[in-house]
């Protein structure tokens, strides 16, 4: 590109520039068109760069004692379509990952990386913009120098348009702004938002220094400085026009100041952008709080507005497919975004549907009447369907109910097991567990058609007396101090194996005349690997913990119970490896015959575990058998397998370590029922050709681990 700045050039795949980290003796990747529009001295780029979707990734500009640097360091042309991402820039004055001086225009371009200098300005996008124009640009980058920071632009007069930029700017010594650093000129920022983190001395969400025209814009990031703090902007120019349709995040930015003061460091005589609350930007509260043109550029979510062309696809989900007339179930309409992320928009996206069958509001989905229906969502001009069937009304019985935990240590889980049927369509159930007269606990399960379903409701236990399920009384609970229940010792095995579960076994003492429920914890080598509730018999014996400890070594093992706690250690020895060994194999084998293989397995590596010795005939496994071996334990096993087809079979033994094959041949069978002649007539001429045959492979055993 060097050699005609004045082209028109198209990427036809994605290109990883990882390796240019290493090129110019570490300096990286050298900016196209190497001089500056801002020293005159040489041309910018005045072609166009169409990367057609595709992406550079990687890409390294190591050259922090260089002006201009940036893919382009100058571009009066245009560049479009093209993602970077994962840059990393390091430069002098007028640092960027796309531009260092900007006259012309950058158009849909993503990026992604971090960007630094040592001195100012200094951009995510681009470091310098002297009336130049960018559209549809999205950052998610880290922005560091002295001042005029700022994630899409550092300073200069720019047309930025439906934009969007996130990650973190920082200026040590400046301003800095979550779109520009320091925006001049007679371009406008419109129709673009900021979710960055701003740090610095004079900080804006949207700008750091205002003296151009601002509309239909927001942010909602933190902003961070030591002078001048604006949720909007730390500053306007005294003579700038005023922002229009503007506004901040009062909860996420942290700060009730849209502007702090204008250049002249006088107060602003009158607020230039609108402080709302989070909820106030929203969800449907955003198109009745904020005055921007949802028809065109901007549409709403569950979250803070986003910008229509991000939007590349919808996906609609209901909860449940089938429900009962009547019932209610939800719909979740998710939003895929043009950098692969993520958004919900279930409560404000447009639904159409028959509504007599079924109607959707905010994400829930009311059945009507019986029938079936599709449902739609759209949004941003993006839609998709699914399909709901409304059913008979569900008919739902309680059967059975029962306190499982009638005695537990105050905290622990409590629990009731319930039974329930239902004979009708798909539903819904909402039960109540009180204790004493008192709500302890609402749930709400689904039924499918014709269903028998078992449930169990939990809550922790701090009050005790009668338990309720709904209006059925079931039985007393008895909630007790932890000091009636004192762990007084674990037991450990000396030895485990690597990812093969072992048991701990603490042992309690109590002086209760019933079994009581309390909670155990256990923490591995200073990690919390288990909290579980667990059932102590009269006589203080509780079922053993199992546990598999994934990597080998000397581990410290603590059972925790409220304040008291037991320490051990367990030596986990690295995991076992069964190698095979003596494969036997019958000398004759004929077709029709069922033979015997034999072989050994020995554990030859850590601890004790178990494994699956196969047998397979051309890769069809045929038989297999269990094995359980200690270290340095071996033991021979037998196998079956069916010769019945007279060919050339690999057989072959595995165990999850080790693999041994040996090419049998298998001689055709008896012709005519006559077992002293084969087809020249010459007895015993089969056996001895298959004892032939055996011979010669005898020495064809291959191994693979």
């Amino acid at each position: 590109m060097e050699q005609d700045l004045e082209a028109h050039y198209v990427l036809g795949n994605d290109i990883d520039a990882t390796s240019t980290d290493n090129w110019n003796a570490g300096a990286g990747f050298d900016p196209i068109a190497e001089d500056t529009i801002g020293s005159g001295s040489g041309p910018a780029f005045s072609g166009t760069l169409d990367g057609q979707g595709h992406t550079i990734s990687g890409l390294v500009i190591n050259r922090p004692g260089e002006q201009y640097t940036g893919l382009f360091s100058g571009l009066s042309g245009t560049v479009k379509n093209t993602k970077l991402e994962d840059v990393e820039v390091s430069g002098n004055r007028y640092a960027g990952s796309a531009v260092g001086h900007l006259t012309g225009e950058v158009r849909s371009v993503a990026v992604t990386g971090q960007v630094e200098s040592s001195d100012e300005p200094v951009g995510g996008v681009v470091a310098r913009s002297s009336e130049g124009v960018i559209t549809r640009v999205s950052a998610d980058i880290d922005v560091s120098g002295e001042g005029r920071a700022g994630i899409i632009v550092g300073s200069g007069g720019a047309t930025i348009s439906q934009s969007y930029s996130t990650g973190t700017v920082r200026a040590t010594d400046g301003r800095a702004g979550g779109i520009v650093g320091y925006h001049i000129g007679s371009s406008q920022i419109r129709n673009s938002y900021s979710s960055a983190e701003v740090v610095g001395d004079t900080v804006g969400g949207v700008a750091g220094h205002v003296d151009a025209p601002v509309a239909s814009t927001y942010a909602s990031g933190p902003v961070d400085g030591t002078e001048e703090v604006g949720g909007f902007a730390g500053e306007v120019h005294v003579d700038s026009p005023s922002p229009s349709d503007t506004y901040w995040s009062i909860d996420s930015s942290g700060t009730t100041t849209g502007t702090s003061v204008m250049n002249t460091g006088e107060e602003p005589a009158q607020e230039y952008s609108t402080g709302l609350g989070q909820a106030e930007m929203t969800g449907a509260a955003a198109e009745q709080n904020m005055n921007l043109n949802f028809e065109e550029y901007w549409t709403t979510t569950d979250e803070y507005p986003i910008l229509q062309w991000q939007v590349e696809d919808v996906d609609l989900s209901v909860t449940q497919s089938t429900i009962g007339e009547g019932e209610s179930t939800s719909a979740t309409v998710e939003l895929v975004l043009h950098d692969g992320s993520t958004v919900t928009a279930s409560e404000v996206a447009d639904y159409d549907s028959e509504t007599a069958i079924a109607s959707v509001d905010d994400g829930s989905v009311e059945a009507n009447s019986i029938g079936q229906t599709d449902i739609t969502a759209t949004v941003a001009g993006q839609s998709d369907t699914v399909s709901v069937e409304v059913l008979e009304p569900p008919s739902i019985e309680f059967l059975d109910a029962q306190l499982d935990t009638e005695t537990v240590v105050e905290g622990t889980t409590a629990q009731v097991s319930t039974t329930y049927e239902n004979t009708g369509g798909p539903g819904s159930e909402t039960v109540s567990v009180a204790v004493a007269d008192e709500q302890a606990s609402i749930t709400t399960f689904q039924l499918d058609a014709d269903e028998e379903t078992a449930e169990t409701i939990t809550w922790s236990a701090d009050d005790e007396g009668m338990v309720s399920l709904d209006d059925e009384e079931l039985a007393e609970l008895e909630v007790v101090d932890p000091a009636n229940v004192t762990l007084q010792s674990v037991e450990l095995h000396e030895e485990a194996t690597q990812d093969r579960e072992y048991e701990i076994e603490p042992v309690f003492e109590t002086d209760l005349d019933t079994s009581v429920w309390t909670t155990l914890e256990l923490r591995v080598d200073g990690d919390r690997v288990l909290e579980d509730e667990f059932e102590v018999s009269e006589d203080g014996a509780v079922d053993s913990i199992k546990y598999a400890h994934d990597e080998d070594g000397t581990t410290t093992h603590v059972v925790e119970h409220y304040d008291e706690t037991q320490t051990g250690t367990v030596e986990v020895l690295p995991p076992a490896d069964f190698e095979l060994d003596d494969l036997e194999v019958s000398e004759a084998v004929e077709q029709g015959d069922t033979e015997t293989v034999s072989v050994t397995v020995r554990n030859v590596g850590g601890g004790i575990d178990d494994a699956d010795i196969t047998l397979a005939l051309d890769g069809e496994e045929v038989d297999t058998q269990a094995v359980t071996l200690d270290r340095n334990e071996d033991t021979t096993i037998e196998l079956d397998a069916a010769f019945d087809d007279a060919d050339d079979v690999d057989l072959t033994v595995s165990s999850p370590d080790d693999e041994m094959t040996q090419s049998v041949t298998v001689e055709a069978g008896e012709r005519n029922g006559d077992d002293e002649a084969d087809d020249d007539g010459l007895p015993g001429f089969t056996a001895v050709a298959g004892l032939l045959a055996v011979l010669l492979t005898a020495g064809s055993i291959a191994r693979r681990r």
